[in-house]
């Protein structure tokens, strides 16, 4: 396998962690909008 192959990989495997945790923090927004959304309403 070349350099620059394994580079990409590598840069790919990256982007899917960043991604996974991106998609994480938007799901811990809404939870938290909700609750701020919950906590006016009482």
């Amino acid at each position: 396998m070349n350099i620059d192959l394994k580079r990409q990989i590598y840069s790919l495997k990256e982007v899917s962690k960043l991604f996974i945790c991106n998609e994480n923090l938007v799901k811990k927004n809404e939870i938290l909008k909700a609750q701020v959304i919950d906590l006016n309403f009482t």
